[in-house]
């Protein structure tokens, strides 16, 4: 039953061909904005991150996961004494 959709499919399929053109810059990027330093913008919401990652933590059990995963892998095992 897929051959006469196939054969339809063939016949009128789109001239141009299909691309992403994210990465590439092309003409639908042109007046896309640009961050012109995306380490301050990242600062600049650091106060709005926060408080969604704190309302996340208290009010959702995956949220809460998330912080206690991330917190237990930023310290490890904590202070170990070597012989």
């Amino acid at each position: 039953m897929s051959f006469p959709f196939n054969l339809l499919g063939r016949v009128f399929r789109p001239v141009h061909k299909r691309q992403i053109e994210a990465g590439g810059g092309g003409r639908r990027w042109e007046g896309a904005a640009m961050l012109p330093a995306p380490s301050q913008s990242t600062l600049a919401a650091r106060g709005a991150a926060k408080a969604r990652a704190s309302a996340a933590y208290m009010n959702t059990p995956q949220g809460n996961r998330i912080v206690e995963a991330w917190g237990a892998a930023l310290v490890g095992k904590g202070w170990q004494a070597r012989p």
